[in-house]
């Protein structure tokens, strides 16, 4: 009977949450990171090109980003599950079999993907210098590469090593792209992001070397892998379709570059918080997978709550800092030529908020093999951005374009949180009572005064905000030594092996 309760017992449950919270609280440190880099790249590039040549740099940048996700083929789903599987039945021969005929295959999908982009730019955007978009395609390989490259820490369960691609693309960016500027404007900005791309690529390669070895694809091998990971591929390329499309709308319909630069700046601080929102998320799959198949849905729910509700809270912190702060802090951050990045702030940190309810959703969806269902609700968000944003942008501009993106971003979480109601009730009840909480302090801007007024107006908000969550139940002090105590970090249990 024990040998049939071992067999029954999903492998590793318990090392790997806590593996998983460990890696989620590195995850957050490479925010920190993450937000100085994005605070440094705010500061020097927009002043540095000016409205109209960011405005060029934030539109090809974005473009990048879209043509790099069709050559995503689902790859971090896979790896994330069916090579975990691989991982902890001690399978390296099939490990480096999966992960060197997917980077094969990424490799052909990322060629492909860049000669659409050059196809695309060159009769699109004749304006545009022809050295800087043959740049930025082969860019869009090496991005592409090193995407699927870190995706291998995924079923390593080390999360964090993963996010730590994101981390030195954006450092290297901060380094590399000013430079490029200086030497030569938009041109030398496009070298300078190609570099950056480079050197990440560099870094994937060194750290995986151990397992690295391209293979040519054998179709019939990777076919029902590739099955699985459709769905999810097509998620994943919706959502980039989404975030990435905002600068093509605004400058389509305004034809202003100042427009775009406008949107390019507020939605690069939303997708550094959309990016966090969905590491943090993923971090978690796996725990949340084996609690799955160990028929705990009781644990499930409490962990998906705890999940949503930390996410919830941390972006409605960052709505409040929109409200109170970003007026003060933008002008002097960015310059005073994009003061009307202040008010687009304000929907998409909401957005965040949002997106915090639609992500949690997501990961739930993802351990119970629903991707169908994420599949369908990044394609009603995607259309309501398509249907919606053309006539808010010709209104409002770079704002409408900010409208867009929080209503159907607001769409596509109503239709996750519907569709996962029975997996996850109270997950979905503490959001709302986390949102309700937050909302009253969002009244603050009414009284905003002067800089260091509004900061410390700011960070009395957030404290009573949190005492507020602590009043209502929605965070408890018993849940946060137990996450402390999980982490390995208390001083009774010290770090556990």
């Amino acid at each position: 009977m024990l040998a049939d309760e071992r067999r029954a017992r999903p492998p590793m449950t318990e090392p790997a949450g806590r593996a998983a919270l460990r890696n989620a609280g590195l995850l957050l440190v490479q925010r920190a990171g993450l937000v100085v880099a994005g605070l440094g790249f705010a500061a020097v590039i927009p002043r540095l090109l000016g409205p109209d040549v960011y405005g060029r740099y934030a539109l090809v940048a974005a473009l990048a980003v879209v043509f790099s996700a069709c050559s995503t083929l689902g790859v971090n789903e896979i790896i994330g599950r069916h090579g975990a599987v691989l991982v902890a039945s001690g399978d390296q021969a099939g490990l480096r079999r999966l992960f060197g005929s997917l980077l094969a295959l990424r490799l052909g999908s990322g060629v492909v993907a860049a000669a659409a982009f050059g196809a695309l730019t060159l009769v699109w955007l004749r304006d545009l210098d022809r050295v800087a978009l043959a740049a930025i395609a082969v860019a869009v390989v090496a991005r592409g590469i090193w995407l699927a490259i870190f995706a291998l820490f995924l079923g390593l369960n080390q999360a964090a090593r993963w996010g730590a691609g994101e981390l030195v693309s954006r450092w290297a960016v901060l380094a590399l792209v000013p430079l490029g500027a200086v030497a030569g404007g938009f041109r030398g900005a496009c070298v300078g992001l190609l570099l950056s791309e480079v050197l990440v690529l560099a870094a994937g390669l060194w750290w995986t070397r151990a397992l690295l070895s391209l293979r040519w694809p054998d179709l019939g091998y990777l076919g029902p892998y590739l099955r699985f990971g459709l769905a999810f591929f097509g998620s994943n390329l919706l959502g980039i379709a989404f975030q990435g499309s905002g600068e093509a709308l605004v400058r389509g319909i305004t034809g202003d570059y100042a427009q775009v630069s406008y949107f390019g700046v507020a939605n690069g601080a939303f997708l550094t918080g959309v990016a966090a929102i969905q590491q943090l998320s993923l971090a978690f799959v796996a725990a949340l997978v084996m609690l799955r198949q160990a028929g705990k849905t009781a644990m499930l729910d409490d962990a998906a709550r705890r999940l949503v509700t930390w996410l919830t809270a941390g972006s409605m912190a960052v709505a409040l800092a929109a409200v109170l702060v970003a007026p003060d802090l933008i002008p002097a951050v960015v310059g005073r030529a994009y003061q009307p990045v202040a008010a687009n702030l304000v929907p998409m940190t909401l957005t965040l908020v949002v997106q915090s309810l639609a992500s949690g959703a997501a990961v739930i969806l993802l351990a119970h093999d629903r991707g169908r269902v994420v599949l369908g609700a990044s394609a009603l968000r995607l259309a309501a951005f398509w249907s919606l944003g053309p006539l808010l942008i010709w209104s409002r501009g770079s704002l409408g374009a900010c409208a867009a993106v929080l209503v159907a971003t607001v769409l596509q979480a109503a239709y996750l949180g519907w569709r996962v109601r029975a997996e996850v009730p109270a997950a979905l009840r503490a959001w709302v009572v986390t949102v309700a909480v937050g909302v009253p302090f969002m009244g603050l801007g009414w009284v905003r005064g002067g800089a260091w007024t509004n900061a410390g107006l700011w960070l009395a908000a957030c404290v009573a905000y949190l005492a507020a969550l602590a009043l209502a139940r929605v965070i408890t002090r018993e849940e946060l030594a137990a996450t402390w105590s999980t982490l390995g970090l208390s001083r009774s249990g010290g770090r556990r092996p």
